[in-house]
């Protein structure tokens, strides 16, 4: 062969190569198609996210009935990172029962107990003080857990439903203003608790516990079974 029948089979022998070469890549690249195409459709970061931040919660060790942060439409004064709070998707309410300062405080629940728990709707400057913030919520759920509070020496505590015992799918909220407009049904005009019994124009009627418990019931609307109602002498 001359040296042109050399560079023609040379010339040949590469292209066939090449084509060979595409051949192959392109029969590897569809099972890699397939499977990319497949962990695309299995993997939903937003799913995801909705599943590890759904119940993220901002706890709250206050001093505030349940009638009160119904009246105000949140919990008040809190000094926080708003920006960390707008994060968390409900508060998350437990009683300080034992606040030295009883004309602020007006807590009727048992103390370390989560209360309520509602959906946070924003978080905003206190108008009671510049450095203090509101707590919004749009919807609230009375629901009790025990002992919920762990000795935190901050009264802010980021963190889920789960940590604080509380299970989310067992929840059934409702719109504040269904409870505010109930609350003001019940009083007559909306008014805080705290409001209310420093009103001693006249004698408080007697109550025994069942009838306590019947007026607790629909007031709260839940069954009587329910309520608990402890007497400390």
């Amino acid at each position: 062969m001359n040296h042109n029948e050399v560079m023609a089979l040379l010339r040949m022998i590469l292209l066939l190569s090449r084509y060979l070469l595409r051949r192959l890549v392109d029969f590897l690249a569809v099972p890699l198609l397939i499977t990319i195409t497949i962990l695309k459709k299995s993997h939903n970061p937003q799913r995801h996210k909705e599943t590890n931040m759904s119940d993220e919660c901002i706890a709250v060790f206050t001093v505030e009935s349940p009638h009160r942060i119904l009246h105000q439409g949140g919990s008040r004064a809190w000094a926080l990172a708003p920006n960390r709070a707008r994060k968390c998707n409900y508060l998350v309410c437990v009683q300080n029962l034992y606040h030295p300062d009883r004309d602020f405080s007006d807590a009727s629940e048992p103390h370390g107990a989560v209360f309520l728990v509602g959906k946070i709707s924003d978080v905003i400057p206190d108008s009671s003080r510049s450095d203090r913030w509101q707590i919004c919520i749009s919807e609230y759920t009375l629901h009790t857990v025990m002992n919920a509070w762990k000795g935190w020496r901050n009264p802010v505590r980021y963190t889920t439903l789960k940590e604080m015992g509380i299970d989310l799918e067992a929840l059934t909220f409702r719109s504040v203003s269904d409870g505010q407009r109930d609350l003001s049904i019940t009083t007559g005009q909306q008014v805080p608790t705290a409001a209310l019994r420093k009103q001693d124009d006249g004698p408080i009627a007697p109550l025994s516990i069942a009838q306590a418990k019947a007026g607790l019931a629909v007031y709260y609307d839940v069954s009587q079974e329910a309520i608990e109602i402890v007497i400390r002498g």
